[in-house]
């Protein structure tokens, strides 16, 4: 006879009065962010659909392919500058550079390279 008054004994959980609004709370919030959704129209599918493009690997590769060609195409001007013998380059023993602190700009010394 005990078997069976253990097997008919009821687990009793008594809820306090801060759990119930902590539930009541979350309930609301949940309720709340539902319709906030569904009155948006969001739609999953859509939202895969627009992902899409991010996961085609051919038109990222045309991209950085034109992308190349054109970093390519104004290396080749630089280059073409640099031999022209437009520009020139002096090096000169003190290297100067103006300041921006508070001196006014006056010219300061750098210190020569070994």
């Amino acid at each position: 006879m005990s078997n069976d008054k253990k097997q008919n004994r009821r687990l009793q959980v008594r809820v306090d009065t801060y759990t119930r609004i902590c539930l009541s709370i979350i309930a609301v919030l949940l309720t709340v962010i539902i319709m906030g959704l569904w009155s948006d129209g969001v739609h999953f599918s859509d939202s895969a659909q627009a992902g899409g493009s991010f996961l085609d690997s051919a038109a990222q590769r045309k991209t950085l392919i034109n992308n190349q060609k054109e970093t390519n195409e104004t290396l080749k001007q630089i280059l073409t500058h640099l031999k022209s013998g437009k520009m020139k380059v002096v090096v000169d023993d003190k290297t100067t550079a103006r300041t921006g602190g508070n001196d006014g700009g006056k010219k300061s010394t750098l210190p020569q390279r070994p």
